[in-house]
This record gives structure tokens, C-alpha cells and sequence, in this order.
């Protein structure tokens, strides 16, 4: 804010004014329906919007009371009005709970847990976002019928519906209704005004103009209320414990409505947000809101993204936006005044049925049968039960489903033998390659080894056929947890007592590592059993058989074959165990006698490479000398693949 650039300030003066203009009918709104007035919305947009401009991590981004965060605050408020017998006796547990809200923000910013909004999934935002919408309408149903309400929650208001058609006030209605229409269909005829503040003033027209009696705001103070330290000390402290999960429920719808604001944002004005700072913003402005007796809120969508179009750039729009509202608070209260419930009810059934994910319908043939019964679960649980718990068991649910996939995918991509063509090229030229292939079995993981999978490896691998050596090929496994490395130790000692001999390909370096310190490499599988690529392995089974390829009593292992395609993998033919000799003599030829490679020390090993060209495959002929005190002799054969 101190380097400030004034080259700003006048599309951001322009952009708060216009996110206040849209912002005041909503705050009006909000406060008026979660149980502690219409004043308290405007005293949360005000401080809300302000500080949080100024600490958070969103540009563009205005902060004001919104739809979800204004049910679960008037829930809030019921459940404590209800224990103390009065709004007044309840104010101090109202703002320590909101409070609480708001440190929570702010503790969430500090351990940097902002960026973990990214795995919450779309069917658990899909149906929270629907229910959300869904109780904000049926909270105005008594107000749009112009009867008193039943009762206080979503599926009570849908129960006594029936009931509060019988008993409708037309007037009520035809307001309330007129104002629906305007929000609604405005939009239609110019998007220049805000549809909100037309319906708004549409509707407090017609009741005025023809004189309905219908119940209104009343007086709305004309300043800043001082800080509300005092009643605090009135709180009930045996019930304390009962404030801290209303709280986190709070604080964690806020960071769910705010973050995913600022992604929105974040693609208006192709800047990215600093998620962590914007939680701590949130939190001093929901805290410094709850102090004044303000509602709570979070980043509000419609209002950020008018404010982003008029021209904002900077986060002085939303210091404008919240100095715009207090200006209306000083001079606007007695206009403000006489406006009826019934118009707030019908702005509020508006902005409930755009809350709706109608995406779910439109795509609903398309959407998996898991998703659908994540939404629904969702959906009707944060209707008729609780927001925090309805979200909880959303995201279980959505975390067991995706694991069953993962699993079910991971285990179909890893039936069978999967061999790539350059080792099965490699075996077709052993001696005993049909012996090789029934003794010798490649089984490849794909994906991460995790809890969900780990059943999955024990049984697979009981189920292998008759064979001696395993092969597990585990280049495409990014990781192994904990779970998942004691079932693959588990599988390893049950192949052991089979006398089935186990080799790991392609581990990341990590897994080694974890492998390593779990006694499963070394103890289990013997470090020369570890292989980075499958044909090194397949070359390695197949030649430490044969006497004349892999001598154990003086260390050397001539490979049988190598393939100089410059894939990283057996691109030379490295002779294992010459560096213990002083002299070594290497002679390589063709079938016609033709030598191509020859080197005395053998310096570096063959790529395959004569006179500055690749040799044509096949089988060529070497002569190996060492000599350590006596001289040992081998002559045979290696096969150059590509």
C-alpha cells in the first residue's frame, strides 16, 4: 500500500465505487437475514472489505458477507439466541465464535494451508454450492409469502411451505415477486447497473407507491458502533467448547468461498494470488467485523468480478469499496430504512438460484455414477443436517471412490506379463529362451503403490503362475507409502518361501531409500538384484547362468548382448570386474573376420560404433585376454541389437 502507484487510482476509486453500488443491496440483505440486522452486514462489508484489501493476497478481490457464510452465521446466531433467551444476552458468545472464525483464517495463512483448497473436488463444491443455494431460498420463504416463519431451518421452511402459501400476504407477494423479476430479467435489458441495486429500489417503489403495509428494516444507526469488548465477559464459559466447531466450520467455508474467488480473479486480471496471505487477510477482517458486531463473510464473486471489469487493479478498490459503504451508512440509513423484508426476500431467492451448480444438470448424462452420489450425498446432507459435516463426508467419500478407481486402474495396467520389445528381442536370442520365458516372470506397476493398493499387490502376486524368478518392473511407480512398502514386504518373504527370487527395476531414488531402510533391499533383495532398466536386468538372470558369460570366482561378466539405439539403456557392451587386472586385451569381429573393435587396456567399453558408422545387427565374435599373474583366455559370442 506505501508504494502505492497513482496511475491506479482512478480505475481503482471507479471499480470500489461500483463493487459498493452492487456490494450495499447485498449487505443489506445478508445482515437482515442472519438474525442481527440489516447494520451488521454493512459493518461486515465496511471492516471486512477494508482490512482485508489491505492485508490479503488477492488484488482485485472485495470481501463482504456472502450467501454461504450468512447461513452458517444465522445458524450460529439461532443456536445462540436460543440458549441465552435473547439477542442481546447472546451477543458476546455470537462475537467470540465469529471471532474465533477469523483466528482460525488467520492460523490456516500462517501454516501455509491455503494451497490445499486445490484437492477438495468439484462434486463436493458442486453439491455444497447447490444445498447452500437451496437454503438461502427456503430461508426466504416466510418473508416472500409475508408470513411468520415456522421455523428456523432449511427443511423445516420446505416442510411448512404449503402452509405458507395458504397463509400468503399478496402484497408480500406482488413485492417480493416484482423484486425476483427485476434481479432476474434486468440483466437482460443492460448489465451497465447493477440488477441488484434496480431490484432493490424496483421493489421498496412499488410497496411505497401503493401503500402496502408490509413489515420493513426500521432505523439503521448512522455510524460506527464501538468495539463490542464488553460483552464478552457475559459468556457462559462452560459452553466454550460448543463454540469451537461452529467456529472452524466458519473459518473453513470462508477459506472455501474466499480462495475459490480468488482463482476467478486470479483469470481476470491474469496475475496469480498468494492464497496464505489472503486466508491471514480474511481472518483480521472477520475479526476486526466480529469486534464492531459485524457479520462474517469471504471474497464475494459477483461483486470482485464488477469490480475487476470497471477497471481495478489494485487492492486500494477494495479500501474504496469499504469507505463507499461507510459513506452510505452515514447519510443513506433513513432511505435504507424503508425497505421491506419482502424485497430482501426476493433479491435473496435471486442470488440463491444463482448459488445452484446448474453445470451438474447440463452434464449429468456425462458425470460418473460415483460423482452424481457425491453431489447428491452432499447436496441433501448440507440441506437437512450440517454444512462442515455434509463437506467432511463429502470429501471422504470422494477420497474412497477415487482411491477404488486408482487402484482398479492401477491393477488393470498392471496384469500380466509386460515386457518391452527390446528385452523380448533380447531373450528370443538366448539359447533357452523358451525356458527363460516359462521361468521368468515381468510384472509392471503403474502408478503410485498407496494404502488403496497395497491389497491388491499381495494378491496379485499370489496368483502368479508357476515360476522362479519375479521380475517386478517399477519405473512408472512416482511413489510407495507406508502401507504400500510393508504389503510389497510382506509379498517378497511369501515369495521367498516359494523359493521364487525377486528383482526390482527403475526404483526413484526415494523408494530405494525407503526400501533400503525397511530391510526389503539388502535383506530381502540383494543390492545386485536392483537393476535401473529391464534389459540389464533380463541380461543379468540370463548370463550369471552361463559359466562361460559370468565367472563368480574372479568376478567378470561378459554381457551376451547390447543395444545401441541411445535410449540410455544397454547403449554399450560394459564388460563387469576388468578394472582388477593390470592387462586386458579386447579383439572384436564379423562373421567374415573383419575386426571391429579392438582395444588394449580396454580403456572404454564397445558402443558399437566402426570406422565412425553404426554396425548392422547380428552376432559378433570377441577374444578376451586377461592377465594378473597368469593368463586367462575367453572366446564367444554378443548380439548387437537396436
Amino acid at each position: 500500500m506505501m508504494n502505492y502507484n497513482f496511475k491506479s487510482l482512478k480505475g481503482d476509486l471507479l471499480g470500489g465505487v461500483t463493487a459498493g453500488v452492487v456490494g450495499l443491496p447485498l449487505c443489506l440483505a445478508f445482515g437482515a437475514t442472519s438474525g442481527v440486522g440489516p447494520a451488521a452486514g454493512l459493518y461486515g462489508g465496511i471492516v471486512l472489505g477494508i482490512l482485508a484489501a489491505i492485508f490479503g493476497g488477492t488484488p482485485t478481490q472485495i470481501s463482504a458477507p456472502t450467501g454461504p457464510m450468512t447461513v452458517v452465521s444465522a445458524l450460529i446466531i439461532a443456536a445462540e439466541i436460543k440458549y441465552y433467551g435473547g439477542l442481546e444476552a447472546a451477543y458476546g458468545a455470537i462475537i467470540f465464535t465469529f471471532m474465533l472464525a477469523g483466528a482460525f483464517q488467520i492460523c490456516l495463512g500462517l501454516l501455509r494451508l491455503g494451497k490445499y483448497i486445490d484437492y477438495l473436488p468439484y462434486p463436493v463444491i458442486s453439491g455444497f454450492m447447490s444445498g447452500i443455494g437451496v437454503i438461502v431460498i427456503t430461508m426466504q420463504l416466510p418473508d416472500f409469502f409475508g408470513v411468520e416463519s415456522a421455523g428456523k431451518s432449511a427443511l423445516s421452511n420446505i416442510i411448512h411451505s404449503i402452509q405458507y402459501i395458504q397463509h400468503a400476504d399478496f402484497h408480500a407477494v406482488i413485492v417480493a415477486g416484482t423484486t425476483l423479476l427485476i434481479a432476474r430479467f434486468f440483466p437482460l435489458i443492460t448489465k451497465a447497473i447493477p440488477s441488484s441495486l434496480v431490484a432493490i429500489i424496483g421493489g421498496t417503489f412499488v410497496a411505497i407507491f401503493f401503500g402496502f403495509d408490509l413489515r420493513v428494516l426500521g432505523l439503521i444507526p448512522s455510524s460506527i458502533p464501538n468495539i463490542r469488548i464488553n460483552e464478552l465477559f457475559g459468556i457462559d464459559l462452560s459452553r466454550a467448547s460448543h463454540m469451537i466447531l461452529p467456529a472452524l466450520s466458519l473459518g473453513a467455508l470462508g477459506m472455501i468461498d474466499t480462495l475459490l474467488t480468488s482463482v476467478i480473479a486470479d483469470k481476470l486480471t491474469r496475475t496469480k494470488h498468494n492464497s496464505n496471505r489472503e486466508l491471514i487477510g480474511q481472518g483480521i477482517g472477520n475479526l476486526g467485523a466480529a469486534l464492531i458486531g459485524g457479520i462474517p463473510g469471504a471474497g464475494t464473486t459477483v461483486v470482485t468480478v464488477t469490480n475487476t471489469k470497471a477497471g481495478a487493479t489494485t487492492r486500494m478498490s477494495g479500501v474504496f469499496q469499504g469507505l463507499f459503504l461507510m459513506l452510505v451508512l452515514f447519510v443513506g440509513g433513513p432511505y435504507a430504512a424503508q425497505i421491506p423484508y419482502a424485497v430482501l426476500a426476493g433479491l435473496l431467492i435471486s442470488i440463491g438460484i444463482n448459488i445452484i451448480d446448474y453445470t451438474m444438470f447440463r452434464d449429468i448424462k456425462f458425470i460418473p455414477k460415483s460423482d452424481l452420489f457425491i453431489i447428491f450425498t452432499v447436496f441433501t446432507l448440507t440441506v437437512t443436517w450440517d454444512l462442515l459435516y455434509a463437506t467432511a463426508i463429502g470429501f471422504v467419500a470422494a477420497s474412497i471412490f477415487f482411491m477404488k478407481k486408482m487402484s482398479d486402474t492401477i491393477d488393470e495396467y498392471s496384469q500380466g506379463s509386460k515386457m518391452d520389445h527390446i528385452s523380448k528381442k533380447l531373450i528370443s536370442l538366448f539359447d533357452n529362451a523358451s525356458d527363460f520365458e516359462k521361468d521368468v516372470y515381468v510384472k509392471q506397476l503403474n502408478g503410485p503403490v498407496f494404502f488403496g493398493f497395497a491389497s491388491r499387490i499381495e494378491e496379485s502376486i499370489k496368483k502368479l503362475p508357476d515360476i522362479k524368478k519375479l521380475i517386478l518392473d517399477m519405473r512408472n511407480v512416482p511413489y510407495v507409502d507406508q502401507t504400500g512398502l510393508y504389503s510389497m514386504k510382506d509379498a517378497i518373504d511369501d515369495l521367498s518361501i516359494q523359493g521364487i527370487e525377486v528383482y526390482l527395476v527403475g526404483l526413484k531414488p526415494e523408494i530405494l531409500r525407503m526400501m533400503t531402510g525397511a530391510e526389503i533391499v539388502n535383506h530381502r533383495v540383494p543390492m545386485q538384484n536392483i537393476f535401473d532398466d529391464l534389459e540389464a536386468c533380463v541380461l543379468w538372470i540370463h548370463d550369471k547362468e552361463d559359466p562361460r558369460l559370468h565367472d563368480e570366482k574372479i568376478g567378470i561378466h561378459i554381457p551376451s548382448a547390447f543395444t545401441p539405439n541411445e535410449d540410455g539403456n544397454n547403449d554399450f557392451w560394459d564388460i563387469k570386474g576388468l578394472e582388477k587386472y593390470k592387462t586386458c586385451f579386447v579383439n572384436i569381429h564379423d562373421d567374415a573376420g573383419t575386426e571391429v573393435f579392438t582395444s588394449e587396456g580396454y580403456k572404454e567399453p564397445w558402443d558399437g560404433m566402426y570406422n565412425g558408422k553404426q554396425l548392422a545387427p547380428g552376432k559378433y565374435h570377441y577374444h578376451i585376454e586377461l592377465v594378473n599373474g597368469k593368463r586367462i583366455a575367453y572366446d564367444g559370442d554378443v548380439n548387437l541389437l537396436r
